[in-house]
């Protein structure tokens, strides 16, 4: 697994890309494999983002288009931020697989990107990074400077730690020698990585990047490529102004200043290299003047021309935008070598040598779901389809062409619901009729309930009918349950479906899906009584399911209080451990433990925590658990998902939104590949 960096902006002009070139930069000089993804692009950019083009052409990488920042913000605005940042992950999956290290740009605050410090958490989460934050300390204090970093670094704080691996100080006035602003956040308890000082040469322009930006007239081409180091306004009489004239210059002067042209010509002949001569005012030079400076422009003096009275066209001069332009290769190769330097070089050593614990983020999770059911190609049974929610979810798995589905039900009652709330039943989907079956059908359903000790339940019911569609594999997999009892349902799955032969009894697991990543509970519906047995095929049928979709499995055996070693209880649960780690070695397993202990977070996978599979020794631990999480905030509970039968069937919960249902649909299509 990558480690992936997401590089932060504090404050406007932070200049995150540059710290993106320098650490990509310093860590690719140190042989390491690392890549560069910007998720977002700028406000105001139409076509190619200027951070990408400028990593296409200072360094060998070619990172895929940013999501334009319209798209974004459609997205929110209509309230689809989970969906936002699947695509994230799926256009960045390809580069965090092919790199050791991944760099990734954050969004930087401005006037237009009022969501930029929500996007870099949620950014950071979905791709289970660390952080590099980046600020300038242009006109701030070290106590102003402490206060912006500890604000932004509070974002990043997760169990056990932070997600911060330092700060990179950018625009550090070249004066300040001290290390003020470093003291005084290493105080604060802030790793400084990098410290990159003001260099004026980062930020000068070409002549050409003031026609392009500014719309200055070209009256003599000349050398564009002369970088413009200052500027000066032909304000005094020649002898005063002459000192002025040195390399690098933008001299600024109204049209009818003639001696000012003459004399900067003179100076350009006699081997000054002004960067160019901007005319002002609309007063254009008179043509016998330019005869007689025509040497100079001949010898590369640019002459641009602007309508602009003298002060505000030196003011637009001044105000012209620092970033570096797409194509300026110099510059920015200059630039990248320069915030390479600044990184600390004992930081950089350490970057490669980071752990951290695998996780599943709640945007992966979904991400892998899809995938998966799309490529598995099945048709999901879906009874309660006369419900908007299960009918609505069908209609957009359709419309996005992940899964097929056959619902079971009353046609002309479904018809109904779709022209009432306005659905479009999707071309080609079959719907059965319950009260429709065939005379050979029903009494073979009859045969099963009869021998089955349920010979009282109507062979026309809808979720029987359902089950027998899956049991007979006309469909993959059920999806069911509002209305119905959730024992009801698995009754009747056992019964029809029957239980794989591997595995003795059903259990459950309920799928958290948590701010920071994915994981399992289990089980916090079935098994009152939970002897060894029970809790080890709890267990092995949870690691199925996890493995099956993306999950590193790690166990916990979650117990409500602490146990006394030699106790009955701590033997039936340390046995459980024991078998389970019989069955499958190559699994960490810890317990019994405490819920907290199990779920706390460290950077190895060695030192305990880290759980991503909780199985709870005891039923009244783990209903009061599931509860107190599916109120919490932050955490979206799907399920109970039905282990342990031959073909999946699964529940929908009576609080389900259409969103819901859709991820249960999808969930359920996983399950098969495994089971086929």
């Amino acid at each position: 697994m990558s480690l992936r960096i997401v590089v932060v902006p504090i404050n406007h002009n932070a200049g995150v890309t540059t710290a993106c070139l320098g650490l990509t930069h310093a860590l690719d000089l140190r042989r390491v494999s690392v890549g560069y993804v910007k998720p977002f692009g700028r406000s105001m950019t139409s076509g190619e983002d200027p951070a990408a083009e400028l990593f296409r052409l200072a360094t060998p990488l070619r990172p895929v288009p940013p999501i334009p920042f319209s798209h974004v913000e459609e997205m929110l605005a209509d309230g689809r931020e989970e969906e936002l940042m699947e695509e994230v992950l799926a256009m960045a999956s390809d580069t965090l697989g092919a790199h050791r290290v991944v760099v990734v740009e954050g969004v930087a605050p401005d006037l237009r990107q009022v969501h930029a410090r929500h996007l870099n958490v949620e950014v950071t989460r979905t791709l289970d990074a660390d952080v590099v934050l980046v600020v300038s300390t242009a006109g701030l204090t070290p106590d102003r400077l402490v206060q912006q970093v500890s604000a932004v670094a509070h974002d990043y704080r997760v169990s056990g730690g932070t997600r911060v691996l330092g700060v990179m100080l950018n625009r550090v006035p070249a004066g300040e020698d001290d290390g003020r602003f470093e003291q005084a956040l290493e105080e604060a308890g802030h790793r400084v990585v990098a410290v990159l000082r003001e260099r004026p040469e980062f930020t000068h322009p070409r002549v050409t990047d003031l026609v392009h930006h500014l719309g200055f007239e070209v009256l003599n081409p000349g050398d564009g490529r002369r970088r413009v180091t200052g500027s000066v306004v032909a304000a005094q009489s020649i002898p005063g102004f002459l000192p002025h004239l040195e390399d690098g210059r933008l001299v600024i002067v109204p049209g009818d200043r003639h001696e000012v042209l003459l004399s900067a010509a003179l100076a350009e002949q006699n081997g000054t290299r002004l960067a160019a001569l901007l005319i002002t005012a609309g007063v254009r030079p008179d043509p016998d003047v330019l005869r007689l400076c025509r040497p100079a422009l001949q010898n590369g003096l640019p002459l641009l021309f602007t309508d602009e009275l003298t002060f505000e066209a030196t003011g637009l001069v001044v105000g012209l935008d620092p970033d570096i332009p797409a194509d300026d290769e110099d510059r920015a190769r200059l630039v990248m070598q320069g915030a390479a330097a600044a990184f600390d070089e004992a930081w950089l050593d350490e970057v490669p040598r980071i752990k951290r614990v695998q996780r599943v983020t709640p945007a992966g999770f979904r991400l892998r779901l899809v995938s998966e059911a799309t490529r598995l190609d099945t048709c999901m049974a879906v009874t309660d389809a006369e419900d908007p929610r299960v009918l609505s979810a069908v209609c957009a798995l359709y419309e996005r062409g992940v899964q097929q589905c056959l619902l079971v039900g009353d046609p002309g009652h479904i018809e109904s619901v779709a022209a009432t709330f306005d659905l479009t039943l999707p071309l080609g989907i079959r719907i059965v009729d319950p009260a429709a079956q065939e005379p050979a059908d029903r009494r073979r359903l009859e045969q099963i309930l009869t021998r089955s000790g349920a010979a009282d339940v109507d062979p026309a019911d809808p979720l029987v009918v359902a089950l027998d569609l899956v049991d007979r594999g006309v469909a993959d997999g059920l999806v069911t349950g509002f209305g119905r009892s959730e024992q009801e349902v698995i009754g009747l799955a056992e019964k029809i479906v029957g239980l794989r032969e591997d595995v003795p009894v059903i259990t459950s697991a309920h799928v958290l899906a948590l701010p920071d990543e994915t994981v399992l509970y289990t089980d916090c519906l079935l098994h009152e009584e939970r002897p060894t047995d029970t809790l080890v095929t709890m267990a092995l049928n949870a690691v199925e399911a996890a493995e099956n979709v993306g999950i590193t499995p790690r166990v916990a055996l979650v117990t409500g209080r602490r146990t006394e070693a030699g106790s009955d209880e701590h033997e039936r649960i340390a046995a459980a451990g024991d078998r389970i780690r019989d069955r499958r070695p190559d699994l960490a397993v810890e317990g019994p433990v405490l819920l907290e202990a199990a779920a706390r977070r460290s950077a190895g996978g060695d030192a305990g925590g880290n759980a991503t599979i909780f199985v709870f020794t005891d039923h009244a631990t783990a209903q009061v658990t599931i509860r107190a999480v599916g109120r919490s905030s932050g955490a979206s509970v799907y399920g109970p998902v039905l282990l342990g039968l031959r073909h999946p069937v699964n529940l929908l919960p009576p609080t389900a939104t259409a969103y819901d249902v859709s991820d249960v649909i999808v969930g359920t299509a996983t399950q098969v590949g495994h089971l086929r």
